[in-house]
């Protein structure tokens, strides 16, 4: 049996999701695609997915009994709201980075978590990347000595993906 996946926001990081999901069909199957703003990309999102349908309101996403979990792939102010409300009905979390506005919100969520017990994931695709694991293997191993501080750089060339204004920049 796959994971039924409620997919809620359908912009950009979406669509990288989307093509987990597909790769992962075994696994799991996106059954609901939500956006508040545009109901066309959630109709796009959904027309990807044998029997999606789409939503513009997440909290029709979270009540639905054929989703066990959801995918918040929303603007990080709607974070913790949207990841509590899912743990109080029992659907597993996964929350792209960051997991919230700040650190009391992000131990609300881990507590409703906890409290409903639902498996919770932060969108940390980054500790994934064989490059990364190759590093943290190196430290485990001891092979680089004791780390004192490390400083890492990246671009991801935020600024020519999203147009001026958006909330990314705040």
């Amino acid at each position: 049996m796959s994971l039924r996946i409620g997919l809620i926001g359908c912009g950009k990081v979406s669509r990288l999701h989307a093509q987990g999901y597909k790769a992962a069909s075994d696994l799991a199957e996106v059954v609901v695609c939500c956006d508040e703003w545009n109901e066309r990309l959630a109709q796009e999102m959904a027309a990807q997915f044998a029997s999606a349908t789409a939503v513009t309101r997440w909290q029709t996403v979270i009540e639905r009994a054929d989703v066990d979990a959801i995918d918040i792939c929303m603007p990080p102010y709607l974070h913790a709201p949207i990841a509590i409300a899912a743990a109080e009905a029992g659907k597993h979390i996964l929350v792209e980075k960051p997991m919230a506005m700040n650190l009391a919100q992000a131990r609300e969520i881990v507590a409703a978590a906890d409290r409903y017990g639902v498996t919770l994931m932060v969108g940390q695709n980054q500790r994934f990347m064989s490059a990364h694991r190759e590093v943290k293997a190196l430290l485990d191993q001891g092979a680089i000595g004791r780390v004192a501080a490390v400083r890492i750089d990246c671009n991801q060339f935020v600024k020519y993906m999203y147009p001026e204004g958006n909330w990314i920049f705040s």
